[in-house]
C-alpha cells in the first residue's frame, strides 16, 4: 500500500475553490482535491464540508480516507459531504458506491451525471483506527 500526503502549498483555484495535490511515495501525483476556501466560515454554522474528489473512484477512497482525517482534527467539522465529478458511463456512481461499501457513506444524491455523499466523521474515524 503507497503512502499518500497532501501537499501544504495548495493553490487557489478560481474565485472560492483551493487545489489539493495528492502523491504518492515515489513522488508522482496520484489525483488532487478542489476544495471550497470559504467553507471553515460556514462550518461552525453548518458542520459541513465540501470536497470535489477528481481524478477516477479507485484513489478515491485513499485521497478521501486522508482528508477526512485533515478536515476533522484541522477544521472541526462533524460531516464531510463529497462530490464526485462526472464521468462516462457512470463510473461517479460506481465510485460512490465503493465508498458507501466501504467508510458508510450516506448516499444523498445519486444520478449518472454526479455522485454525492455524506459521512459523519467520528464515526468514520472510530470506525477507521
Amino acid at each position: 500500500m503507497h503512502e499518500y500526503s497532501f501537499v501544504r502549498d495548495a493553490q487557489k483555484v478560481g474565485f472560492r475553490w483551493q487545489r489539493v495535490h495528492c502523491y504518492n511515495d515515489k513522488g508522482n501525483e496520484v489525483g488532487f482535491f478542489d476544495y471550497d476556501i470559504q467553507a471553515p466560515g460556514w462550518i461552525t454554522l453548518q458542520k459541513l464540508f465540501v470536497v470535489k474528489a477528481f481524478r477516477g473512484n479507485g484513489i478515491a477512497s485513499l485521497l478521501i480516507k486522508h482528508f477526512l482525517e485533515l478536515s476533522f482534527y484541522k477544521l472541526h467539522a462533524n460531516y464531510v459531504s463529497v462530490y464526485i465529478a462526472p464521468r462516462e458511463k457512470g463510473i461517479s456512481v460506481n465510485g460512490l458506491i465503493k465508498l458507501h461499501q466501504k467508510h458508510g457513506f450516506d448516499i444523498t444524491d445519486r444520478k449518472l451525471s454526479e455522485a454525492k455523499a455524506s459521512l459523519k466523521l467520528q464515526a468514520f474515524l472510530d470506525n477507521n483506527k
